[in-house]
């Protein structure tokens, strides 16, 4: 009897498992710039409308990654090097909550903070939270890095028009990125999200 039991919550550990539709889809893609190969990222492309990128993909070219898991917001800032003030209004951010279809941007030339709603920029997919990252989809890796990025069957393409982001990239030292684990989202940028 004891047997019989084991075996039938070990079916249904493996059933929930497989069902869990929070489960991303998790395949690699190789990354081109101007035609020439860059580095791989991981992607999900379980819809074809619209691929999802990890944020892990956005350290490969130099931002700043930092995750609010109480909140479910990610930050995403531009180069931020050990000893810098992160998500000061002084520097350029952006900041995603999962499941939300916003978009909060803090632009230091406007010195305020900027929310764009994701149909208002032509973007269907939502964050979400998946197995070991964050996958956004790739037209906010696109609005965020102000290029681009198509997408063919495992290929990310991206053609670099902007001069100055094509040397930070291949100038990139990555022991001076300094994107961190975890941060805490202040009650005004989450009241963002709520709008």
């Amino acid at each position: 009897m004891n047997i019989k039991r084991s075996l039938l919550f070990f079916i249904l550990i493996i059933c929930v498992l497989l069902h869990n539709p929070a489960r991303a889809e998790e395949s690699g893609a190789c990354i081109f710039i101007n035609g020439e190969y860059y580095t791989d990222t991981k992607i999900e492309n379980s819809n074809p409308s619209c691929i999802l990128v990890a944020l892990s993909f956005f350290e490969k070219f130099g931002y700043a990654v930092s995750w609010d898991n109480n909140n479910q917001i990610a930050m995403i800032e531009d180069t931020v090097v050990t000893g810098d003030e992160k998500y000061s209004s002084n520097h350029l951010w952006w900041a995603i909550m999962t499941g939300k279809d916003k978009l909060v941007i803090n632009d230091p030339e406007k010195q305020e903070l900027t929310l764009m709603n994701f149909k208002d920029i032509g973007i269907s997919g939502l964050p979400f939270q998946g197995m070991d990252d964050v996958y956004v989809p790739l037209a906010i890796a696109s609005k965020i890095m102000g290029e681009k990025l198509g997408y063919n069957q495992g290929t990310i393409y991206l053609d670099l028009k902007d001069a100055n982001l094509l040397q930070k990239i291949y100038r990139l030292d990555t022991s001076t990125v300094h994107s961190t684990t975890h941060f805490s989202a202040d009650s005004e940028l989450i009241t963002l999200f709520e709008k």
